[in-house]
């Protein structure tokens, strides 16, 4: 997998192709300016279908608040 855009609150995954079904799982590290760390995991589970594009989305905030879920 390559991971591409991720300073910015859109994730880009290119991957080759694949002929069974992965599970990925990607964590999300937020620090801020007083280095203050929270951390996510999120699965995913990716299935290959014969003769289809690949195709995932998932977005979030582009910035985060104190006290607030992402």
């Amino acid at each position: 997998m390559k991971l591409s855009s991720y300073n910015t609150s859109t994730l880009t995954i290119t991957s080759a192709d694949i002929d069974a079904m992965e599970n990925v799982t990607f964590i999300v590290l937020v620090v801020d300016t007083s280095d203050n760390e929270f951390e996510k995991s999120h699965m995913v589970c990716i299935e290959p279908l014969i003769n289809l594009a690949p195709e995932l989305e998932s977005s979030g905030p582009s910035d985060a608040q104190e006290l607030s879920q992402i």
